[in-house]
């Protein structure tokens, strides 16, 4: 070319790659795709080097952001980083990469990225929880917990015939239908924190008449909280074990739950009112009161999920 002139070069991959690096005389310019020699008084050189595709899809559910987000197109080779923001008044409750769970995380960075491609989802949850788990593994003694506060359960005591089944929806814990079966539960880790109250709710599916806890923990005197399901289909009764006060005060007159078959119920208590209210799919079937309130949510106690007998 003539001193003094211009010249453009254009660099274009093959399907199927990408343009890693463009040198000029050299010295790297980056993954450009065109690039213009101006005034050229000398000779110079201009080299390109490419890899191959590999793609990371990346969403992120309602009340929070992943960035970046969609179908990012990487090399073979490099290293892509992720951020994942909750919305205020939400937290992060689960990072899965490539289907598997990785937990309540803020960043992921894929390393030395493989020709495969690759998938990153992140859930959000309301800061609300405490603790949530969905019991949806199907081994193990780890139950992971979902509300991003890292309170993972520890399931103990299941043998064949109980353990990780199917539930309504995914699997769930089915615990022992026969007496003295205090062992198999999930312990949950300490909580701290002071609360006025709390709401505990899950899905159940009694197999027998036979008394089950849903909810204990292990206080003492004043700060003994259990929750307790019993009797018949027809006039099940709950009991809230609330240390301070009579027995008579702390189980309700009986409500309709079927054997065999899948009921959500829900205790919201109220430590500043001292009450109780009992919900069965939704609906306010009983409120109790009580003369003596304590912590809903324990500290330095150990709370339990799911126990036969505490004998």
């Amino acid at each position: 070319m003539n001193p003094g002139g211009s010249q453009i070069f254009t660099i274009t991959p093959n399907a199927g790659y990408l343009i890693a690096d463009v040198k000029v005389d050299n010295v790297s310019q980056g993954a450009i795709s065109t690039y213009t020699f101006s005034n050229v008084t000398a000779n110079h050189t201009i080299s390109a080097a490419f890899g191959q595709l590999c793609t990371i899809t990346a969403t992120a559910g309602d009340n929070g952001t992943i960035s970046p987000s969609g179908v990012i197109s990487v090399i073979s080779g490099a290293d892509k980083t992720f951020t994942i923001t909750a919305d205020p008044g939400y937290r992060v409750s689960n990072v899965v990469v490539d289907g598997v769970n990785k937990g309540a995380l803020t960043t992921y960075t894929f390393t030395n990225i493989t020709l495969a491609d690759h998938a990153i989802s992140a859930t959000f949850i309301t800061t609300d929880f405490i603790v949530y788990y969905k019991f949806d593994e199907t081994s193990g003694t780890s139950a992971y917990d979902w509300s991003g506060n890292a309170r993972n359960g520890t399931v103990s005591g299941m043998s064949t015939i109980t353990g990780w089944t199917a539930g309504l929806v995914n699997n769930c814990l089915r615990f022992g239908t026969t007496a003295n079966t205090y062992a198999q539960r999930v312990a949950m880790p300490t909580i701290t924190g002071t609360y006025t109250g709390c709401t505990m709710s899950m899905w159940v599916y009694p197999e027998d008449t036979a008394s089950k806890y849903l909810y204990y923990n292990t206080g003492t005197g004043a700060g003994a909280l259990r929750i307790q399901i019993g009797g018949t289909e027809a006039l099940r009764t709950f009991n809230v074990n609330i240390a301070g006060n009579t027995t008579a005060s702390q189980t309700t007159t009986g409500v309709a739950i079927p054997s065999s078959a899948w009921t959500h119920v829900a205790f919201a208590y109220d430590k500043t009112a001292k009450t109780c209210a009992y919900y069965v799919n939704g609906v306010l079937k009983q409120t109790l009161s009580y003369t003596t309130a304590v912590n809903p949510i324990f500290t330095g106690t150990t709370n339990y999920l799911g126990a036969q007998s505490t004998t």
